[in-house]
């Protein structure tokens, strides 16, 4: 204890099933990040700029997580969100027509919500412990 407060190690085999989940979180967020651009969509077109944003606030937050972020779930809880809102591009965006779009914003949302609530549940016992 330093300076009054108590460090915490965390088991290695903990902090490398969260740092798989997460990664894979991080690539789903870069891979949206770039969907625009594979697509070819206009830099200024609203898709574009809503794509990188949700994106690349994904990738932060999942990079942050695999990174430093081992004892909290509140990461979880935001990414779980993030995730609900790529299950919901298509109507946000009235692209349920096209169902490349649709399929892909499906699977990447449920992709994101299922393996951040499998890191929170990773996680949730840990937080127990101390």
């Amino acid at each position: 204890m330093a300076n009054g407060y108590v460090e915490i190690e965390y088991p290695k085999s903990h902090m490398m099933k969260i740092m798989g989940l997460d990664m894979i979180i991080f690539l789903i967020g870069l891979l949206l990040a770039a969907s625009p651009f594979a697509a070819r969509a206009f830099p200024g077109d609203i898709d574009t700029t809503s794509h990188v944003g949700l994106g690349a606030l994904i990738a932060t937050l999942a990079i942050f997580r695999v990174l430093v972020a081992y004892g909290s779930i509140w990461i979880d809880i935001v990414l779980i969100a993030f995730g609900l809102i790529t299950l919901s591009m298509p109507r946000i965006m009235h692209m349920m027509w096209e169902p490349k779009y649709n399929t892909a914003h499906l699977i990447m949302g449920a992709i994101i919500i299922v393996l951040s609530l499998g890191s929170m549940f990773l996680t949730l016992p840990i937080i127990k412990k101390k």
